[in-house]
């Protein structure tokens, strides 16, 4: 096993592409910390659930994926291109 390289944050890693992060992220070495609006049991590959809300607890993590954000399997027209980035855009700022 890989020496724990820190702490990663991912938000949306319930989803199909964050599990997949999170399993691949784990397998080389990092304590991968979910996050959801609603969190789950911690297990393999996620170390840690936390609440995402208006004030995440971001505490101890050196990196943070936000996969979060408007779906994009959908059509990339202009109006839901736009809508996808500022969706992930703005949570990010925030």
């Amino acid at each position: 096993m890989a020496a724990v390289k820190g702490s990663l944050g991912v938000v949306g890693a319930s989803g199909f592409i964050g599990m997949e992060l999170a399993r691949q992220a784990s397998r080389v070495g990092w304590r991968v910390v979910g996050f959801s609006r609603r969190p789950q049991p911690a297990g393999d590959p996620v170390a840690e659930w936390r609440r995402w809300d208006d004030a995440p607890d971001l505490s101890g993590l050196k990196v943070v994926a936000n996969l979060a954000g408007k779906p994009v399997d959908c059509r990339w027209t202009e109006s839901n291109q736009r809508a996808m980035r500022d969706s992930r855009i703005g949570v990010t700022e925030a």
